[in-house]
């Protein structure tokens, strides 16, 4: 990964006397405090946002991939010592503009995008999946993609290499009031995202090349996603305390989700009891816990609510290997509270722990912000959920509320009230 350059915070601490919620205008609140404060990100400095869409792969039309050299990363790499050619890949490959800035509205993908789309094309694949039999199904219909954290910096016989996780691929937009880029938190700041992701869905080599990729590319695809919101609104919180409408959108959670109906209203009730307390973030519902960069990863709080444990895809956690065409469990070495290690035998995502190492962050995930939430389905990281409804229901389930985090928060939700809540969920 490129190490962190030109990175900065806007930190706005809230004081509690000044951090009232509702504040009369009937968009409610929570009764926590923000005296937190909120942390958002900035550009990097001296980077161009107009020149990230370039490298993003979005033409002049704003909706079909561009074909600019800038936005494929091509030539000799001393770093792997050999030459690195494109499949053809960029960003806007898994993050489309006209769908959420992801591909879930597009599955099954290949009754939307043609058979040599790059995404979807069979020799690209690969290029995640190192020839997993799996990956081409569960792309296809899930949207869910092979990742595997510790390609670059381990061997293929260490345990960490071999471990993976099939990940869903998430919108960029409101990425600037993110705090860990990916599901499992492994990323402190956006161009070292982008450089990895540029490396790992482009090619099929197990070798890092970000010597080939320009540290100033990746600082002004960061701008350009930064500039990228679900509501415009939302520009303000994200300005900071300089602009006029931050404070108000600080101190109202829900001022840019207007409820209209009663059952909306209900709804948001039963949000802001149950859902809110992670997803508090007010007006973009992800969570705000944080740390500063400098101190490592994670720099944001990651949540064991069952879903990697449940496993309800039964999705197989084998490794593969392309040599022998079989799979192998994995026994992934973890540290736990006492400094022991246990060997665990992976069948289910790992989550968090396959980047700290610690068991007591294994089948931990990043909080996900809420908004255009009606345009993600299938849910959760690993797409386990249909819709909406499912969501709800695994939050008010015994997997749920058995979890790690669901005994420290936990949920029971009467029939109307989930009604309530989805009627509220589908504003967002």
């Amino acid at each position: 990964m490129a190490s962190r350059r030109g990175w900065s915070l806007i930190v706005a601490v809230l004081a509690a006397a000044a951090c009232g919620c509702g504040d009369g205008d009937g968009s409610g609140g929570s009764s926590g405090s923000f005296s937190q404060g909120l942390v958002f990100n900035e550009a990097p400095a001296g980077s161009s946002a107009d020149h990230g869409q370039v490298v993003f792969g979005i033409a002049a039309d704003g909706i079909h991939a561009g074909n600019d050299p800038d936005s494929v990363f091509v030539g000799f790499s001393a770093d792997a010592g050999q030459n690195i050619a494109s499949n053809g890949r960029t960003c806007f490959t898994c993050h489309r503009p006209d769908a959420n800035f992801m591909i879930n509205p597009l599955l099954p993908l290949d009754a939307h995008l043609p058979v040599d789309d790059p995404l979807i094309n069979p020799d690209n694949i690969v290029a995640d999946s190192g020839g997993n039999p799996d990956a081409p199904q569960l792309l296809n219909d899930f949207g869910l993609v092979l990742i595997r954290p510790h390609r670059f910096d381990a061997p293929p016989d260490d345990p960490r290499f071999q471990a993976f996780g099939w990940r869903k691929s998430m919108t960029n937009l409101n990425t600037i009031f993110g705090h860990g880029f990916l599901n499992d938190l492994r990323t402190a700041d956006l161009p070292s995202t982008d450089t990895g992701a540029a490396m790992s869905h482009t090619q099929d080599l197990n070798a890092a090349h970000n010597d080939i990729i320009p540290a100033q590319a990746m600082d002004d695809l960061a701008a350009f996603q930064f500039t990228l919101f679900t509501d415009p609104a939302l520009r303000a919180l994200a300005a900071g305390p300089a602009d006029p409408g931050f404070a108000r959108l600080a101190r109202q959670p829900y001022a840019t989700v207007p409820a209209q109906t009663a059952q909306e209203q209900r709804g948001r009730a039963v949000f802001d009891r149950d859902c809110f307390p992670c997803h508090n973030v007010p007006n973009v519902f992800n969570n705000r816990s944080h740390r500063d960069p400098a101190s490592g990863v994670p720099i944001g709080e990651g949540f064991n609510i069952g879903v990697a444990e449940a496993n309800m895809l039964n999705l197989d956690f084998r490794n593969y290997d392309e040599q022998t065409d079989a799979k192998s469990a994995v026994s992934l070495p973890l540290v736990d509270s006492t400094g022991a290690t246990v060997v665990v035998e992976l069948d289910q995502d790992p989550g968090l722990a396959l980047i700290t190492g610690r068991l007591e962050d294994l089948g931990k995930f990043k909080v996900p912000q809420l908004r255009n939430l009606r345009l993600g389905k299938p849910y959760f990281h690993d797409c386990s959920a249909p819709d909406l409804r499912a969501v709800i229901g695994y939050f008010n389930s015994a997997a749920y509320n058995e979890s790690a985090d669901g005994r420290r928060f936990p949920i029971a939700m009467t029939a109307e009230e989930q009604q309530d809540l989805l009627a509220f969920l589908l504003l967002l």
